[in-house]
């Protein structure tokens, strides 16, 4: 029988300036410390005065506190090192710099009475210090009760700081000191493919600290290629080949789950510098592709981490096809991977900067987004006359209007353009068109045209005056009407 309700394991390294404050929230918690926790603080080879903390607490609280000593080799060893000692029934892995909230153990143990059939138990996670409020998983604890993982697959739990296990779910596993991160969640789900369910509680929470000067492993780790192949293979793909071994599939929440960690792999834009040889560099897409074969494109359409383009990069990684169909009689286009449409591009929006006369010139300016490459796209105003006039491709002074990559690969483009109509004596009417050309396509497209905020002619504004032309916007057509003195001045001085 367990000596104690629970054992907080906290691995410590360089941390003696917020360590006393994280060990009281311990020691002060409602249940009752002396008779309910047992500490185990395993200093990883501290060179400050980290481990002589940790001695003082044990010296003060003998029989609740142990002060364990070892070499750095990581969080993940120095985990490992206090699950050898653990004497309490349910185990939570609490990082050295953060805090419990001073109600987190009697919370936790009035919700395993009321379930004793649930041996993982997670709250939500709160960031304090430099920056301050919710974790972007904490809708998961609107609600207190069990999550089954069948029935709600996109809950991922990766904290096992903010967790507490039942050590007899726990005791036959250890964390991985291969991974340079992501050894606690990888840990955690593993019990979890076990489970099939966890217990969320939401009246307390965990203190995660935020730290301006952050240098964290995490941090630091992006620019190692252990961030990518080695993480993939260690942690996505052994997660995979468990939870074929001992479900015979690969479960929507397995699959939810791995494509939410990878997000910071297949979002970083350029990795070119990370690989030191071809081999490094196909390995990692031999992992890319040993993972995505798992997830289902469902899965990746209903993430909730990524946006449209990032799902749709990711469906294109998975099939390794991208190819265009057009349908001139109908004045379509589409980009595909496989049967999966990309880009709709008859649906995509002109977007206008402004308006404005040069030169005796009507100057449009603006952009079209899409995946195509800039030499397969242009715009062009054709007037009612017939008379038809080519946008220019330009470089915009707006940030975000450059390339967007993920993995070295370009994927996401804005053309900008400027295009100038010349202006006479005559009354005319201009709309816009989406040129598409590919290999041997050809097709135009008539688009719908918006404004920008800080465009001169909106929607709901959709008139200006300039000079000695008048300029609207209706129906998805541009009237350039030329006015009288009289009109201008009345233009003037209405209003």
């Amino acid at each position: 029988m367990a000596d104690f309700k629970f054992s907080i394991i906290t691995a410590i390294f360089n941390n003696e300036r917020y360590l006393e404050e994280s060990i009281e929230s311990v020691i002060n918690q409602d249940i009752g410390f002396k008779d309910n926790v047992q500490l185990i603080l395993v200093d990883d080879g501290s060179t400050d005065k980290s481990l002589d903390i940790a001695r003082s607490y044990e010296e003060k609280y003998p029989d609740n506190i142990l002060a364990l000593s070892k070499e750095n080799g990581g969080v993940a060893s120095a985990r490992n090192l206090g699950l050898k000692h653990v004497r309490g029934k349910y185990v939570n892995f609490f990082d050295s710099d953060d805090k419990l909230s001073p109600n987190t153990l009697s919370v936790i143990d009035c919700f395993l009475k009321e379930h004793p059939e649930v041996n993982v138990v997670s709250m939500p996670l709160k960031f304090f210090d430099k920056r301050e409020g919710d974790h972007y998983l904490n809708y998961k604890f609107e609600e207190e009760g069990i999550i089954d993982l069948d029935e709600k697959f996109d809950y991922p739990q990766m904290s096992m700081a903010s967790s507490f296990v039942d050590i007899s779910s726990i005791k036959d596993y250890e964390f991985n000191t291969q991974l340079v991160n992501g050894s606690d969640s990888q840990l955690l789900n593993r019990v979890l493919i076990d489970e099939n369910r966890y217990g969320v509680v939401n009246k307390t929470h965990y203190n995660y600290r935020k730290r301006q000067e952050e240098s964290s492993i995490m941090d630091t780790a992006k620019f190692s290629k252990r961030f990518f192949t080695q993480k993939m293979r260690l942690y996505y793909k052994h997660l995979i080949d468990e939870c074929l071994e001992k479900r015979g599939e690969v479960i929507p929440y397995i699959q939810y789950l791995v494509l939410l960690d990878m997000g910071g792999i297949i979002k970083t834009p350029d990795f070119d510098n990370v690989f030191d040889t071809s081999e490094e560099i196909n390995e990692f897409w031999q992992c890319m592709d040993d993972i995505l074969v798992h997830i289902d494109e469902n899965i990746i359409l209903s993430h909730r981490y990524y946006n449209h383009d990032e799902k749709m990069f990711i469906i294109y990684l998975k099939n390794r096809d991208f190819h265009s169909e057009t349908n001139p009689k109908k004045s379509k286009a589409w980009l595909k991977s496989n049967d999966r449409a990309i880009n709709r591009l008859h649906k995509h929006n002109i977007h206008i900067d402004y308006i404005k006369t040069e030169r005796n010139n009507l100057v449009v300016d603006g952009f079209f987004s899409s995946n195509c490459r800039y030499e397969s796209i242009s715009i062009k105003a054709v007037t009612d006359s017939g008379n038809v006039y080519a946008g220019k491709r330009i470089e915009s002074k707006y940030e975000d209007r450059g390339v967007k990559s993920y993995l070295g690969i370009d994927w996401k483009f804005k053309y900008n353009f400027s295009i100038k109509i010349p202006l006479n004596s005559d009354d005319f009417s201009f709309r816009l068109f989406v040129e598409f050309s590919e290999d041997d396509k050809f097709i135009e497209m008539f688009s719908d045209v918006d404004f920008k905020n800080h465009s001169n002619i909106t929607q709901e504004n959709p008139s200006i005056m300039y000079k000695s032309h008048n300029i609207s916007f209706n129906d998805n057509e541009f009237h350039v009407v030329k006015c009288s003195l009289k009109d201008r001045l009345k233009s003037k001085f209405s209003g």
